[in-house]
């Protein structure tokens, strides 16, 4: 911080005020001092070995290396990102080298370990089964893993290994390079969820905030048989109480979601809302869908509570998700992460840690909606009672 103290001589003025008849003076002076403040975000990187050591590989055969975490940690409010080069001036190509003759090529496509072609290397993040190459340090870096939000030493961690298969071809020996690791802090918030489009929706799992109300939600490109849609892979958390309007909102004119209450769900009339830290927003359907009445059987809603570019999906579409991943495991994983949020009935909410289940738009009749539901018994797109609170998720209009 540094003050500077600077005296304003056009401040220096002579009052004329009259008291009691008789003439006074007064001499006032003004004093200013200019304020800097710089922040400088923390931001730390370090790497458990120094070594990722693979021994003894066999020709023909493909094996993985021991893990290295790599640690970062900073304060900066809008997160990192970790970036990744292979290869220096000792090692000037991207290849595991032993001589000009003798090298492995980094993966050109991503692999598992058993279908990685011969003579090639890749890298893994956190115990993954997928094997990708590394871009040479001229260039760009790839990168590895991000956070929107401060990190500490756990959040921070990302574990890092490589695998690699050589041909009989190889001679034997050490084969060498090195990985560069470099943390970067963000200075710019994620994009809204309003700005992206089903054509600009990334294929890797991607943060974004919320313009109404700042709440931050993962969005994906996910291919479910023939069909691929850019889905929430976060469950919708907007309160209750809150209006929604046209300009950031899947509605045509303002809709205020009712307050937020653990009561009230039993009444098919009409909307309900409650907020959860972990499970995210629980809505009625009236209320999903912004005030929509159900109607004839395979009719889509209208407008609901999604952000503007955005709606529900319909019982066909979840159709189409549940055609792919059609296990309860399979939708609390990568890439959907659904959760077993349960569904709030006359209080509290029921199941919650062993069922999921989700509005969809698509309404049966004046009672029942459909939705999509996976636990013990399965995945299924049937219908429900209205008045149930359900999670939501949205998709990106196309």
């Amino acid at each position: 911080m540094r003050v500077k103290r600077t005296l304003l001589i056009s401040s220096l003025t002579l009052i004329s005020a009259v008291f009691a008849g008789n003439a006074a003076f007064a001499l006032t002076a003004q004093n200013e001092a200019e304020v800097e403040f710089t922040f400088a975000p923390s931001l730390t990187l370090s790497v458990s070995d120094s070594d990722l050591i693979i021994e003894n590989l066999m020709p023909g055969t493909s094996d993985i290396s021991n893990t290295v975490d790599v640690t970062v940690t900073t304060n900066a409010v809008y997160g990192y990102s970790l970036l990744a080069t292979t290869g220096n001036t000792t090692y000037p190509t991207r290849n595991l080298v032993k001589d000009n003759n003798n090298y492995l090529e980094s993966v050109a496509t991503d692999a598992s370990i058993s279908t990685l072609a011969n003579d090639t290397w890749g890298y893994t993040l956190d115990n993954g089964s997928t094997y990708s190459g590394l871009p040479l340090y001229t260039g760009a870096s790839k990168e590895l893993n991000s956070s929107y939000e401060p990190v500490n030493a756990t959040t921070g961690k990302t574990t890092f290994a490589i695998g690699a298969k050589a041909s009989s071809t190889k001679a034997s020996g050490n084969y060498n390079n090195v990985v560069n690791f470099t943390a970067v802090a963000k200075v710019t918030p994620p994009p809204t969820i309003q700005s992206i489009t089903a054509a600009t929706c990334p294929t890797t799992r991607t943060l974004t905030i919320d313009s109404r109300d700042g709440q931050k939600y993962y969005i994906q490109k996910i291919i479910t048989g023939e069909t691929t849609l850019c889905w929430m892979t976060s469950n919708l958390n907007i309160a209750g109480g809150t209006t929604l309007t046209p300009a950031t909102s899947n509605v045509t004119s303002d809709y205020t979601l009712p307050v937020s209450s653990i009561d009230g769900f039993d009444d098919w009339t009409k909307a309900f809302v409650y907020n959860d830290s972990t499970y995210g927003g629980y809505y009625s359907y009236k209320a999903a869908t912004a005030g929509t009445d159900p109607t004839t059987d395979g009719d889509n809603a209208p407008s609901d509570i999604c952000p503007k570019g955005w709606r529900l999906p319909t019982r066909d579409e979840f159709g189409t998700l549940k055609t792919t991943y059609n296990t309860a495991n399979t939708l609390t994983v990568a890439p959907w992460y659904g959760k077993y949020g349960g569904n709030m009935v006359y209080g509290p909410a029921l199941d919650a840690g062993s069922t999921g289940y989700y509005w969809s738009s698509t309404a049966k009749n004046s009672v029942y909606a459909y939705r999509l539901y996976f636990g013990g018994s399965g995945v299924n797109t049937e219908n429900d009672m209205v008045f149930r609170g359900f999670s939501v998720r949205c998709i990106a209009d196309v």
